[in-house]
């Protein structure tokens, strides 16, 4: 009788064992395309606009990236401008920075990213090879001393044991982790047109209460690594239709146009070039391309939707197909709007929020929208 008690308590363990090694624990679940239409409005909540102000030669026209501190917004734009922004949290007004472009110590010659940790902006020149740290503290800015970088980074993140970064052209490996002195301690990821173009934002900081991990994501992979402990390690595999994305087969092309291109032709058959990555603690977004078309996935929890971008109707911004996120705020994606790119010839506009809130805003070019995904909703 021991014996039969003995083997079912083993079987029931064994039972339940097998159930917590479920695969779609470790998966991000790209879900199936929907092919019907539906506006953002019907698919987001908890909007919110914030109105930002400044001397209009002081504001940009285009912003790549959103950090919060817990007084200021910090916005960067890498492409025109190639310049930070910061304004008050609480008032949206323009607080000039002591970040000057130019050649010497404490200059930028490009500003190729940002990185915000506790009190501190990090601010990298990729092409100077160096990181600016930035403190701000009593409501000011302090400029400290800048840390060379032993290899030039394109795009990076701060990390308890240094920094973590992708790096510039000619290097043999793409990731690298480098100590706060700037010097390299481990090289990742062998450089290969599957890395050649990376994502304006491939660096995540995503909290779940007082927790914080660092995420990286790039175009091709469709791994989703964690690298906020000083190593790449696995966090979770893109999954489409019930199985996970597979590895590209062949990397080795040419490293030019038409290398890319055929590179491309290999993926058309699952999701692929992941442009955009955003998430929070239970929800994320994915702008990704399956057969030449360009589709955004919003995934909250088990629930999902993918939609290709003609049957998105953008009621919440009305200036592209989908928002322009470039960040998240606690438990919310974070996108820019300029005024001039609105388009107000939109039925929906008339009465929309957007439209009171620029209304009430006159002296207001550009905003933030804050939104979280709604997709159990009936």
């Amino acid at each position: 009788m021991k014996k039969v008690n003995s083997s079912l308590i083993f079987l029931v363990i064994l039972v339940f064992a097998c159930k917590s090694k479920n695969p779609q624990v470790d998966h991000l679940i790209i879900p199936e395309e929907s092919t019907n239409s539906a506006t953002l409005s019907s698919l987001v909540q908890e909007v919110s606009y914030i109105p930002l102000t400044g001397d209009p030669s002081q504001l940009p026209n285009e912003i790549d990236k959103a950090m919060f501190m817990d007084q200021l917004i910090i916005l960067g734009d890498f492409n025109f401008s190639q310049s930070l922004y910061a304004f008050d949290k609480q008032s949206g007004e323009f607080v000039p920075m002591p970040l000057r472009k130019g050649e010497g110590p404490n200059e930028a010659r490009e500003i190729s990213d940002f990185w915000i940790d506790k009190n501190f902006i990090y601010v990298l020149d990729g092409i100077g090879r160096k990181i600016l740290p930035i403190k701000f503290e009593n409501g000011g800015f302090i400029l400290q001393d800048p840390i060379g970088l032993e290899l030039p980074l394109r795009k990076f993140a701060k990390i308890d044991s240094g920094f973590v970064g992708i790096t510039g052209g000619g290097q043999d490996f793409t990731l690298v982790f480098v100590n706060p002195n700037g010097k390299v301690t481990t090289k990742h990821l062998p450089f290969s047109i599957e890395y050649l173009m990376n994502p304006i934002n491939p660096f995540h900081q995503v909290k779940d209460g007082e927790k914080s991990t660092t995420l990286l994501h790039t175009q091709f992979s469709p791994i989703i690594y964690k690298v906020d402990q000083g190593e790449l390690v696995e966090f979770k595999r893109f999954s489409y239709g019930g199985e996970p994305l597979a590895f590209p087969a062949k990397t080795d092309y040419p490293l030019d146009q038409e290398g890319f291109n055929q590179f491309r032709s290999t993926l058309q058959s699952q999701p692929s070039f992941f442009t955009l990555f955003e998430k929070t603690a239970n929800q994320f977004l994915l702008f990704h391309i399956l057969n030449e078309v360009p589709k955004m996935a919003l995934v909250d929890g088990d629930s999902g939707v993918s939609f290709s971008f003609q049957n998105i109707k953008n009621d919440i911004s009305f200036d592209q197909p989908f928002p322009k996120v470039i960040g998240i705020n606690e438990d919310k994606f974070v996108a820019f709007i300029s005024k001039e790119q609105i388009n107000p010839t939109s039925a929906e506009f008339e009465n929309a929020s957007l439209k009171t809130i620029i209304d009430s805003n006159p002296n207001s070019l550009i905003f933030l929208v804050q939104f979280k995904l709604r997709l159990n909703s009936e």
